[in-house]
C-alpha cells in the first residue's frame, strides 16, 4: 500500500493536494509466497533479515493511473541473505498506486491520510 496525506500546496495559496506519505508493501515471489517487505527509505527487506536501501537514479512514466517505473542504485546491504550483493533494483509493470481524486483533498480534510493499493515487479541485480 502507498499512503498519501492531504496537504496545502506550499507555492499555491488556497490549493491542496494528496502528497506521498510512505510505503508499506509485501514482497511476493513468483508463487505469490511472501518473501519480504518494502517500506520507506526506500528499503527492501527479506524474511531472512537481509535488507538493502537505495538512491533513485531514474524514473519513467507508468501506465495511466499507475506509479512510475524506477531505477534505484542500491547501497551496501545489511545482513547476509537474499539482499546480499544487490547493486540495482528496477521497478517494472506498475499497476495502480496513484492517489485517488476521491475523497477530494481540501482545507476541511488537511492531515487526512488515505492508502492506495498497487502492484509491481521488482528486479534485483546482483554483483556477478
Amino acid at each position: 500500500m502507498l499512503a498519501y496525506e492531504c496537504k496545502a500546496v506550499a507555492d499555491k495559496p488556497g490549493s491542496f493536494a494528496w502528497t506521498f506519505a510512505g510505503t508499506d508493501a509485501k514482497l511476493l515471489d513468483a508463487n505469490r509466497k511472501e518473501v519480504g517487505k518494502y517500506y520507506a527509505g526506500p528499503t527492501w527487506e527479506s524474511n531472512d533479515g537481509s535488507k538493502v536501501t537505495g538512491k533513485q537514479l531514474a524514473v519513467s512514466p507508468g501506465a495511466a493511473g499507475s506509479i512510475p517505473l524506477q531505477l534505484v542504485q542500491a547501497a551496501p546491504s545489511t545482513g547476509t541473505g537474499a539482499m546480499t550483493d544487490v547493486t540495482y533494483i528496477q521497478r517494472l509493470k506498475t499497476v495502480g498506486g496513484v492517489a485517488s481524486a476521491t475523497p477530494v483533498c481540501a482545507a476541511t480534510n488537511v492531515g487526512t491520510k488515505t492508502s492506495v493499493g498497487y502492484q509491481t515487479d521488482y528486479v534485483f541485480f546482483k554483483k556477478g
